[in-house]
């Protein structure tokens, strides 16, 4: 191996860390708030904190889909792995023909469920990772029945729209955990796909393993975890009806 391909792999080795350090630092950040709102609701059930909690987890996702995408994008064309068409779709773009001929963009937004497995496929290609997104589980369920609370509190049609009952909170938290633990999963996949290909020590690849191996354990019992309560018959109790109570109304 000549000098000048040395000095490249270290180059694309340090580059793929930095990108790594930025999506964790995301992950962290955002995970926190997460984390942190979910503490709020467990004492206090007011559903301004409840609304919020739904937001911050989709901010998370968000965040992440946007920064593994754009690591995918960056590394993906040194490397030369992605697809013109892959590349476009991760700058947001679709372009047509104008009445004069001339080639027009304008912006594309994917579906955010076709927008998670696209972000999860394409950052594991740039190396080659063998991770495969799971959507078979009890995890995918929940994320798309928290979607469902999203959508319904950015576009509310009635004030009943904005309650968000018990078992909604606790899918939305299963979904959170889903996407996190498959984002630290599919990260080690990636870093480990990495290693292999470039010079690295022996125990660098067992820490990846041992990492792998617990996110996976992880993931296994989050896709076991049940809702406690149905997310069709769970009704809370809304400052609505409190106030039909007081006032005498059954």
């Amino acid at each position: 191996m000549e000098k000048s391909d040395d000095k490249f792999i270290a180059e694309f080795v340090a580059e793929l860390d930095n990108n790594f350090k930025e999506l964790t630092q995301m992950a962290q950040i955002l995970g926190h708030d997460c984390h942190d709102q979910y503490l709020i609701i467990q004492s206090n059930s007011n559903q301004m904190y409840r609304r919020a909690y739904v937001r911050s987890v989709f901010a998370f996702i968000e965040g992440i889909l946007h920064r593994m995408k754009r690591t995918a994008l960056h590394l993906g064309n040194t490397l030369g792995t992605l697809s013109i068409a892959e590349i476009i779709l991760i700058d947001g773009e679709s372009f047509d023909i104008d009445d004069k001929g001339e080639v027009t963009s304008r912006p594309f937004f994917i579906k955010f469920l076709n927008n998670i497995k696209f972000s999860f496929r394409v950052y594991s290609k740039i190396v080659g990772s063998s991770f495969k997104l799971d959507l078979g589980g009890n995890g995918w369920r929940m994320l798309q029945e928290a979607v469902k609370v999203r959508d319904r509190l950015m576009h509310p049609k009635a004030t009943t729209d904005l309650d968000v009952t018990d078992a909604e909170v606790e899918a939305t938290k299963i979904a959170f955990d889903w996407v996190f633990v498959n984002y630290g999963l599919c990260s080690n996949y990636v870093q480990r796909a990495n290693r292999i290909k470039t010079p690295h020590k022996p125990e660098e690849i067992a820490a990846l393993d041992m990492k792998i191996k617990k996110l996976e354990s992880m993931l296994k019992n989050i896709e076991g975890t049940k809702l406690k309560k149905s997310l069709t018959k769970v009704k809370l109790k809304t400052a609505s009806t409190k106030t039909s109570k007081k006032s005498g109304k059954k």
